[in-house]
């Protein structure tokens, strides 16, 4: 099933190909409500682009106060993801990519059921770190200043998020506050992260996994492009029990965000 994307003034134009991809974008100004629910009725009007690394149909729009985030795909794969290590979404100033400020979400529980009467559990993929949590089905984690605040902070926060499936298609929704610092005017760095692991938490897996009788580490190298663990031909980890270490790093999708400002 095709995405049947339309991208009319929403400029989204691709600056490097590589782990830590950037677009540039400029937002359009609300239009109407936007109620966090999942649901796409509130983005009919909205123009979209398309985010070819990861399949996804993406549109942004802001008011004074927020901004809205919509994201839409048909990869159960990339669900299951979402499900294990969580989305985060990053807001920051210009040429900072400092992941700070945002939020984190793990999906519904609507999705997480779907995934499970499908048998593609998020069990299925492996506990990759003790101190990395992700927030309860239906909930949200909010990071200021670095921080994770508490539970009662969080419901004051003003973020929120949301998701569902409907058919093959699986939509999520997300507002952000904007810092009061923030001028319209000024343009920012805003991050879509899937995943968790960074390459620091990767070198310190890499180092805790068992060897082989030969000293050699049974899994291969991390891209799974290595033979490994004697086996000739057998790529590491990809299809593994355990998954593939590769899809335990993080994805990010950088953006030079310009503010939509309202119209006089």
């Amino acid at each position: 099933m095709k995405v049947k994307v339309f991208i009319i003034s929403l400029l989204l134009v691709i600056l490097a190909l590589s782990s830590c991809s950037s677009y540039v974008i400029k937002n359009d100004w609300k239009d109407g409500e936007i109620v966090i629910d999942g649901k796409l009725e509130d983005w009919q009007k909205v123009k979209q682009g398309y985010i070819e690394e990861i399949k996804t149909a993406f549109a942004t729009v802001n008011d004074d106060k927020n901004m809205f985030v919509m994201i839409r795909f048909t990869d159960p794969k990339l669900a299951d993801r979402i499900l294990k290590r969580g989305i985060s979404l990053w807001l920051d100033k210009e040429d900072g990519k400092n992941k700070d400020y945002g939020i984190r979400y793990a999906g519904s529980t609507e999705i997480f059921n779907a995934a499970v009467m499908q048998k593609r559990s998020a069990s299925s993929f492996p506990v990759v770190k003790k101190d990395f949590t992700l927030p309860k089905k239906d909930m949200i984690q909010v990071f200021v200043d670095g921080n994770m605040i508490d539970e009662a902070a969080n419901k004051e926060s003003g973020f929120a998020a949301a998701s569902v499936k409907d058919g093959f298609s699986y939509s999520y929704e997300f507002r952000i506050p904007l810092q009061k610092s923030q001028n319209l005017s000024d343009k920012v760095d805003f991050c879509l992260e899937i995943g968790g692991l960074g390459e620091d938490e990767l070198a310190k897996m890499r180092n805790k996994r068992p060897r082989d009788k030969r000293g050699k580490s049974g899994g291969g190298d991390f891209t799974g492009m290595k033979k490994g663990g004697g086996q000739k031909g057998r790529k590491s980890f990809r299809g593994s029990k355990n998954g593939g270490v590769e899809n335990l790093a993080a994805k990010e999708i950088w953006i030079e965000m310009s503010f939509a400002e309202k119209k006089l």
